[in-house]
Protein backbone atom coordinates (compact mmCIF):
# COMPACT_ATOMS: atom_id res chain seq x y z
CA UNK A 1 0.00 0.00 0.00
CA UNK A 2 1.36 3.40 -1.07
CA UNK A 3 0.37 5.11 2.19
CA UNK A 4 2.20 2.54 4.31
CA UNK A 5 5.30 2.93 2.14
CA UNK A 6 5.10 6.71 2.51
CA UNK A 7 4.81 6.44 6.30
CA UNK A 8 7.86 4.17 6.45
CA UNK A 9 9.94 6.34 4.10
CA UNK A 10 9.16 9.60 5.93
CA UNK A 11 9.80 7.95 9.30
CA UNK A 12 13.23 6.69 8.16
CA UNK A 13 14.00 10.12 6.67
CA UNK A 14 13.28 11.87 9.99
CA UNK A 15 15.24 9.23 11.92
CA UNK A 16 18.34 9.76 9.82
CA UNK A 17 17.88 13.53 9.96
CA UNK A 18 17.97 13.56 13.79
CA UNK A 19 20.43 10.63 14.10
CA UNK A 20 17.91 8.15 15.49
CA UNK A 21 18.00 4.43 14.69
CA UNK A 22 14.86 3.45 12.72
CA UNK A 23 15.39 -0.26 13.37
CA UNK A 24 14.46 0.43 17.00
CA UNK A 25 10.89 1.10 15.89
CA UNK A 26 9.76 -2.33 17.10
CA UNK A 27 11.11 -1.58 20.58
CA UNK A 28 8.90 1.48 21.06
CA UNK A 29 6.31 -0.32 23.20
CA UNK A 30 8.44 -3.31 24.15
CA UNK A 31 7.74 -2.96 27.89
CA UNK A 32 4.15 -3.99 27.13
CA UNK A 33 5.19 -7.03 25.09
CA UNK A 34 4.38 -10.37 26.73
CA UNK A 35 7.69 -12.21 26.40
CA UNK A 36 6.25 -15.52 27.66
CA UNK A 37 3.47 -15.60 25.10
CA UNK A 38 5.43 -13.66 22.44
CA UNK A 39 2.76 -11.11 21.59
CA UNK A 40 1.12 -7.88 22.61
CA UNK A 41 -1.69 -9.51 24.57
CA UNK A 42 -5.18 -8.05 24.37
CA UNK A 43 -5.95 -9.62 27.73
CA UNK A 44 -2.94 -7.86 29.25
CA UNK A 45 -4.34 -4.60 27.92
CA UNK A 46 -7.73 -5.39 29.46
CA UNK A 47 -6.16 -5.45 32.91
CA UNK A 48 -4.97 -1.89 32.43
CA UNK A 49 -8.41 -0.51 31.62
CA UNK A 50 -10.69 1.22 34.09
CA UNK A 51 -13.80 -0.92 34.60
CA UNK A 52 -16.15 1.59 32.97
CA UNK A 53 -14.30 1.34 29.63
CA UNK A 54 -13.86 -2.44 29.60
CA UNK A 55 -15.81 -4.89 27.44
CA UNK A 56 -16.45 -8.51 28.43
CA UNK A 57 -13.58 -10.39 26.79
CA UNK A 58 -12.02 -13.77 27.51
CA UNK A 59 -9.98 -16.55 25.94
CA UNK A 60 -11.99 -18.95 23.78
CA UNK A 61 -11.32 -22.40 25.21
CA UNK A 62 -13.42 -24.10 22.53
CA UNK A 63 -15.95 -25.34 25.09
CA UNK A 64 -17.51 -22.42 26.94
CA UNK A 65 -20.70 -21.06 25.35
CA UNK A 66 -21.31 -17.29 25.41
CA UNK A 67 -24.35 -16.10 27.32
CA UNK A 68 -25.44 -13.89 24.44
CA UNK A 69 -25.04 -13.35 20.70
CA UNK A 70 -23.77 -11.77 18.55
CA UNK A 71 -20.18 -11.86 19.72
CA UNK A 72 -16.84 -11.14 18.06
CA UNK A 73 -14.14 -13.80 17.81
CA UNK A 74 -10.67 -12.37 17.30
CA UNK A 75 -7.10 -13.67 17.29
CA UNK A 76 -5.23 -12.42 20.34
CA UNK A 77 -2.27 -11.40 18.18
CA UNK A 78 -4.33 -9.51 15.59
CA UNK A 79 -3.97 -5.90 14.50
CA UNK A 80 -6.17 -3.67 12.35
CA UNK A 81 -9.17 -6.07 12.70
CA UNK A 82 -7.32 -8.83 10.81
CA UNK A 83 -9.02 -12.16 11.52
CA UNK A 84 -11.97 -10.69 13.45
CA UNK A 85 -15.31 -12.41 12.79
CA UNK A 86 -18.80 -11.62 14.04
CA UNK A 87 -20.58 -14.74 15.29
CA UNK A 88 -24.37 -14.64 15.46
CA UNK A 89 -25.27 -18.02 16.96
CA UNK A 90 -23.95 -21.25 18.52
CA UNK A 91 -23.75 -23.09 15.19
CA UNK A 92 -21.59 -20.38 13.61
CA UNK A 93 -19.31 -20.47 16.67
CA UNK A 94 -18.98 -24.26 16.44
CA UNK A 95 -18.05 -24.03 12.73
CA UNK A 96 -15.49 -21.31 13.42
CA UNK A 97 -13.90 -23.43 16.14
CA UNK A 98 -13.76 -26.50 13.89
CA UNK A 99 -12.03 -24.50 11.13
CA UNK A 100 -9.21 -23.31 13.38
CA UNK A 101 -6.41 -25.79 12.73
CA UNK A 102 -2.81 -25.55 13.88
CA UNK A 103 -3.23 -22.05 15.27
CA UNK A 104 -0.22 -20.86 17.22
CA UNK A 105 -2.02 -18.21 19.25
CA UNK A 106 -5.28 -18.11 21.16
CA UNK A 107 -8.56 -16.67 19.98
CA UNK A 108 -10.66 -14.40 22.16
CA UNK A 109 -14.38 -13.87 22.52
CA UNK A 110 -15.42 -10.26 22.91
CA UNK A 111 -18.94 -9.02 23.60
CA UNK A 112 -19.98 -6.06 21.45
CA UNK A 113 -19.95 -2.46 22.60
CA UNK A 114 -23.30 -0.67 22.63
CA UNK A 115 -22.09 2.73 21.40
CA UNK A 116 -23.57 3.92 18.10
CA UNK A 117 -20.35 5.37 16.65
CA UNK A 118 -16.90 3.86 16.25
CA UNK A 119 -13.89 6.12 16.68
CA UNK A 120 -10.16 5.59 16.18
CA UNK A 121 -7.82 7.79 18.21
CA UNK A 122 -4.15 7.91 17.22
CA UNK A 123 -1.67 9.41 19.67
CA UNK A 124 2.09 9.87 19.86
CA UNK A 125 3.23 11.50 23.11
CA UNK A 126 5.74 14.32 23.20
CA UNK A 127 9.25 12.84 23.35
CA UNK A 128 10.39 15.67 25.64
CA UNK A 129 7.38 15.30 27.97
CA UNK A 130 5.44 12.04 27.74
CA UNK A 131 2.56 13.58 29.73
CA UNK A 132 1.76 15.75 26.69
CA UNK A 133 0.97 14.64 23.17
CA UNK A 134 2.93 15.55 20.04
CA UNK A 135 0.49 13.98 17.56
CA UNK A 136 -3.27 13.54 17.97
CA UNK A 137 -6.00 12.56 15.53
CA UNK A 138 -9.52 11.25 15.88
CA UNK A 139 -11.26 9.47 13.03
CA UNK A 140 -14.83 8.26 12.75
CA UNK A 141 -15.20 4.79 11.25
CA UNK A 142 -18.18 4.61 8.87
CA UNK A 143 -19.67 1.67 7.02
CA UNK A 144 -21.91 1.55 3.93
CA UNK A 145 -23.41 -1.83 4.81
CA UNK A 146 -25.87 -0.36 7.37
CA UNK A 147 -25.27 -3.39 9.58
CA UNK A 148 -25.75 -2.80 13.29
CA UNK A 149 -22.42 -4.41 14.21
CA UNK A 150 -20.09 -4.66 11.21
CA UNK A 151 -16.47 -5.77 11.49
CA UNK A 152 -14.82 -2.49 10.60
CA UNK A 153 -11.23 -2.20 9.50
CA UNK A 154 -8.88 -1.47 6.62
CA UNK A 155 -9.67 -4.87 5.08
CA UNK A 156 -13.42 -4.15 4.87
CA UNK A 157 -14.17 -2.47 1.53
CA UNK A 158 -17.46 -1.08 2.84
CA UNK A 159 -15.62 0.78 5.57
CA UNK A 160 -14.41 4.38 5.21
CA UNK A 161 -13.11 7.11 7.50
CA UNK A 162 -13.90 10.72 8.34
CA UNK A 163 -11.40 13.01 10.08
CA UNK A 164 -13.03 14.65 13.12
CA UNK A 165 -9.91 16.27 14.56
CA UNK A 166 -10.72 19.81 13.28
CA UNK A 167 -14.05 19.69 15.16
CA UNK A 168 -12.27 19.58 18.51
CA UNK A 169 -10.92 22.46 20.52
CA UNK A 170 -7.50 22.22 22.16
CA UNK A 171 -9.23 21.72 25.53
CA UNK A 172 -11.35 18.86 24.16
CA UNK A 173 -8.27 17.15 22.67
CA UNK A 174 -6.48 17.42 26.00
CA UNK A 175 -9.50 15.98 27.77
CA UNK A 176 -9.50 12.93 25.48
CA UNK A 177 -5.73 12.57 25.87
CA UNK A 178 -6.17 12.66 29.64
CA UNK A 179 -8.49 9.63 29.42
CA UNK A 180 -6.11 7.50 27.37
CA UNK A 181 -2.86 8.30 29.10
CA UNK A 182 -4.33 6.64 32.22
CA UNK A 183 -4.03 3.27 30.47
CA UNK A 184 -0.28 3.25 29.94
CA UNK A 185 2.71 5.29 28.89
CA UNK A 186 2.66 4.02 25.32
CA UNK A 187 5.13 5.60 22.94
CA UNK A 188 2.52 5.38 20.21
CA UNK A 189 -0.94 3.84 20.12
CA UNK A 190 -4.22 3.70 18.29
CA UNK A 191 -7.34 3.21 20.37
CA UNK A 192 -10.58 1.82 18.90
CA UNK A 193 -13.64 2.83 20.91
CA UNK A 194 -17.41 3.02 20.64
CA UNK A 195 -19.55 5.81 22.06
CA UNK A 196 -22.98 7.26 21.34
CA UNK A 197 -21.53 10.62 20.32
CA UNK A 198 -18.36 12.67 20.09
CA UNK A 199 -19.48 14.50 23.24
CA UNK A 200 -19.72 11.19 25.10
CA UNK A 201 -16.22 10.28 23.95
CA UNK A 202 -14.87 13.61 25.21
CA UNK A 203 -16.58 13.06 28.55
CA UNK A 204 -15.19 9.54 28.94
CA UNK A 205 -18.44 7.69 28.25
CA UNK A 206 -17.20 4.98 25.88
CA UNK A 207 -16.15 1.35 25.61
CA UNK A 208 -12.69 0.43 24.38
CA UNK A 209 -12.66 -2.20 21.64
CA UNK A 210 -8.95 -2.49 21.07
CA UNK A 211 -5.52 -0.94 21.60
CA UNK A 212 -3.05 -1.25 18.73
CA UNK A 213 0.58 -1.00 19.83
CA UNK A 214 2.54 -2.96 17.23
CA UNK A 215 1.78 -1.37 13.85
CA UNK A 216 -0.89 1.25 14.53
CA UNK A 217 -1.54 3.01 11.23
CA UNK A 218 -3.03 6.49 11.79
CA UNK A 219 -6.36 6.01 10.03
CA UNK A 220 -6.72 9.73 9.46
CA UNK A 221 -4.46 9.23 6.42
CA UNK A 222 -7.29 7.15 4.90
CA UNK A 223 -10.00 9.73 5.62
CA UNK A 224 -11.86 10.90 2.53
CA UNK A 225 -12.63 14.39 3.84
CA UNK A 226 -9.07 15.75 3.90
CA UNK A 227 -6.81 16.67 1.00
CA UNK A 228 -3.72 14.79 -0.13
CA UNK A 229 -1.58 17.78 0.89
CA UNK A 230 -3.00 17.75 4.43
CA UNK A 231 -2.48 14.00 4.63
CA UNK A 232 1.16 14.46 3.68
CA UNK A 233 1.56 17.22 6.28
CA UNK A 234 0.11 14.90 8.93
CA UNK A 235 2.38 12.05 7.85
CA UNK A 236 5.46 14.27 8.02
CA UNK A 237 4.56 15.73 11.43
CA UNK A 238 3.57 12.38 12.97
CA UNK A 239 6.61 10.52 11.65
CA UNK A 240 8.87 13.30 12.92
CA UNK A 241 7.27 12.91 16.36
CA UNK A 242 7.78 9.15 16.13
CA UNK A 243 11.42 9.58 15.14
CA UNK A 244 11.98 11.86 18.13
CA UNK A 245 10.35 9.23 20.35
CA UNK A 246 12.58 6.54 18.83
CA UNK A 247 15.64 8.60 19.69
CA UNK A 248 14.70 8.48 23.39
CA UNK A 249 15.04 4.68 23.51
CA UNK A 250 17.98 3.38 25.54
CA UNK A 251 20.91 1.74 23.81
CA UNK A 252 20.06 -1.54 25.55
CA UNK A 253 16.40 -2.38 24.77
CA UNK A 254 14.06 -3.65 27.45
CA UNK A 255 13.57 -6.90 25.53
CA UNK A 256 16.03 -8.44 23.16
CA UNK A 257 13.56 -9.83 20.66
CA UNK A 258 10.04 -9.20 19.45
CA UNK A 259 8.41 -11.63 17.07
CA UNK A 260 6.79 -9.67 14.26
CA UNK A 261 3.56 -11.32 13.16
CA UNK A 262 2.65 -10.62 9.55
CA UNK A 263 -0.77 -9.00 9.26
Amino acid sequence: MLIRATLVFIYIFHCFRILAFPWRFFKLNSQFYNTKRKLFSKLDMDKRLPTQWRLTQYRDDGICQPTQFPIFVKPEWGQNSKGVVRIDNKLALAIHRQNRHNVKYDYLIQHPATGKIEFEIFIIPNAANINEYACFSITQTCNDSHEALPVNGIYNKQCYYQDLTPLLSLLQKQKIWKHFKQIGKFKMARYGVRADSLTDLINGNFKLIEINLMLPMPLVVLANNISIINKFIFISNSMRALALMTKTLPATPLHTKINIIKI
